[in-house]
Order: structure tokens, then sequence, then C-alpha cells
């Protein structure tokens, strides 16, 4: 596995074979696990988490037209979107759509950029393993776009466009548990969130504290799809506003949940276990 010094000079040399050109910024950020309050950050609650040692990397640089470009490591393939015509990509680009969300987000929030970019990124955090990629890489590419435009925009504002961006662009209504450990992580604390009000806070580890973490190779998606088959679950219930940046969350609403029939589901790991 490549160390994040190795990771940079590896990912610098793909940029320039794939774009002919160096980047002019990297940024990082890394996976999460769990540690306690699973489910409660879309119901407004206490939740607390941790950041690994696996981390997102993106790298960025300017264009001299207005099309984004995002390309693939692995195949090399380039996706193209207008700067003037963001718009969610099909399936088969969805991978485009965590990072094109947060630049479409930063832009509505007031941020302005004067040209395309082109951008790669290289990732240690295992896709589909509960470890929240999704997040790691809304937040390396929001910090990286900030970089290159000199957006003036704190780290509570970005994991908010994190977090919109997977809800409202993406289409996956989680909550702020994801984004909002892998930007307020540090080494040996956990991160404290109020999702309610938003606020984050870092509680320090025990020394003697350690984390295992075991790959089951299982895939998320595969129980995530099986539990929303014929249930209304907690978090369709929530409803964004865009203008003021946060949730009403289901426990405030008014709303009978009718219990569907028990169906037989498989259990598969839904996310990274802590032991």
């Amino acid at each position: 596995m490549l160390n994040h010094k190795n990771m940079k000079s590896t990912l610098a040399s793909y940029f320039e074979k794939i774009y002919g050109k160096p980047a002019e910024v990297f940024a990082q950020a890394p996976g999460r696990i769990e540690f306690i309050g699973n489910h409660t950050d879309y119901n407004g609650g206490f939740t607390m988490g941790v950041a690994i040692d696996k981390i997102v990397m993106a790298a960025l640089a300017k264009r001299d037209d207005d099309k984004l470009c995002f390309a693939s490591i692995r195949t090399g393939e380039k996706v193209y979107v207008d700067i003037n015509d963001i718009k969610k990509q099909n399936k088969e680009h969805n991978w485009v759509n965590y990072p094109l969300g947060v630049f479409k987000y930063l832009l509505e929030a007031g941020m302005t950029a004067n040209s395309g970019f082109d951008m790669l990124d290289m990732s240690s955090v295992p896709p589909g393993a509960g470890l929240s990629s999704s997040a790691a890489i809304e937040l390396s590419s929001g910090y990286a776009m900030s970089a290159l435009y000199g957006f003036d925009v704190d780290k509570k504002t970005l994991v908010r466009i994190g977090r919109q961006s997977e809800n409202l662009f993406v289409g996956m209504p989680c909550g702020i548990l994801d984004q909002g450990v892998s930007g307020f992580g540090k080494k040996d604390a956990l991160v404290f969130i109020d999702c309610k009000s938003e606020e984050f806070s870092n509680a320090p580890l025990p020394q003697e504290c350690k984390f295992w973490l075991f790959n089951s190779t299982k895939s998320t998606r595969s129980s995530t799809a099986c539990t929303r088959r014929g249930t209304t679950s907690a978090w369709r219930l929530q409803k964004f506003s865009p203008r003021a940046g946060k949730t009403g969350f289901c426990a405030n609403l008014a709303l009978r949940i009718s219990r569907p029939k028990r169906t037989k589901c498989r259990q598969t790991p839904i996310r990274g276990q802590s032991i």
C-alpha cells in the first residue's frame, strides 16, 4: 500500500501522463469508521466517528477554457462537463458526480471560477466497504478546488457542501457523519458531532486505544439495496433546505410510518466495524 508521500508522487506522474501537464494543487481527506451513534446523524442526534489512515487524494490544474475534465486513473477515460451547464452524469459516469456536485454547490454558495479544470484522484480507501470513500473524495476535491481558485470557504462549510452534494446531486440521503468525521478527524482523537446544530469537536483517545478493521470483501451496496425493499426508510423523510444548508429531521416530522411485512434479507456488513 502506498504511503501518502508516495501516493502524491504517483498521482503527479499519472496526472502529467494523462493531461500532458503538471498538477497545480493536491489535497487529501481520510475515510472514517463509526464509533457510536449509527443512524442518529440523519435524525438530529449525537454521533462519534474516527478518521482512518486510508485517504483519497485529488490533483487539479486549471484549463484555458470552460470545461471541467474528470479522468479515471484506472482506465484513462475522460469525462467533460461545461462549467456553465453542470448536470448530473449518467450511471456509467456516476463516479464523476461526487466532485462535480461539490463544485456546483461551491459556485451556488457564491464562489467564482474564471476557467475550468482538469482533475484526477487516487484512493487507498476501499470502495463500497463502509469507510466513506465518497465523503473522502468530496472533501479532498473541495479542498483542492478551494486551493486552485482561492475560494474563501472554511472547513465546516466544505463539510456541509460535501453532504449537500451527496444528498441532492448524487442522490444518497445520508446524514453529516461521514463528511464531518472526514473533515474534522485528527490523529488519536474521536470526532463528536451534534447533528442537529452541526457542531463538531474532538475528544482524545486513550494512548493504548487501537481500532482493528477487517475487510469482509462484501460491498455495502448490496445490503443497502436489500434493506430499502418494501420499506420507507427514515432518511427518506429528510427535507433539505439549500438556503439554510440544514436538514429537517424525521424526528421532528409528524408522519406515520407503516411497517412493511418482514422480508428475508441476507445480512451483510453495512458499515466498517470497529473492535
